[in-house]
């Protein structure tokens, strides 16, 4: 997983920054599949363009990163959560809270790749967000389920 994301960061730096957490977490992730992780940036990727414009659009305030990814990638589709619960945020909201370059940036939608807490090596989530400032994506997480208010 971690080589999958220090690939992203050195061949597509125009698209994607990684924060430091995410390679932790990656370095970290008992994940046994890394394609899929793969394909998931890849897909990401694939979108860049549409979102870019969407967030360059003074009249698009959110994102709808599900329906983006569906549209515009060509490879396998995964599930994606635009945000949390409310009460996942009330509870573990400050784990979903990554530094990029001394910036605290909170980073709710995420791309769900299996199942869930009982099958570390077959479930990973990559929080991201399409930070408009820096024109990429973001990537504050790429490794174990996070906590959340049911489980």
């Amino acid at each position: 997983v971690h080589s999958v994301l220090t690939k992203y960061a050195e061949k597509h730096s125009d698209k994607f920054a990684i924060a430091p957490s995410a390679f932790k977490s990656a370095k970290n992730s008992p994940f046994e599949y890394p394609t899929r992780v793969d394909e998931a940036l890849n897909m990401m990727k694939k979108s860049y363009d549409y979102i870019q414009n969407k967030a360059r659009s003074a009249q698009q305030k959110t994102l709808d990163y599900t329906q983006t990814f569906r549209q515009h990638a060509d490879g396998p589709n995964f599930a994606v959560a635009n945000s949390e619960t409310s009460a996942t945020m009330r509870k573990h909201g400050d784990t979903r809270i990554f530094k990029f370059d001394g910036e605290k940036i909170e980073m709710q939608p995420h791309i769900k790749i299996g199942g869930g807490h009982r099958h570390p090596g077959r479930t990973l989530r990559i929080h991201f967000l399409f930070d408009k400032k820096r024109e990429k994506f973001l990537i504050g997480h790429c490794g174990k389920h996070l906590p959340t208010a049911s489980g």
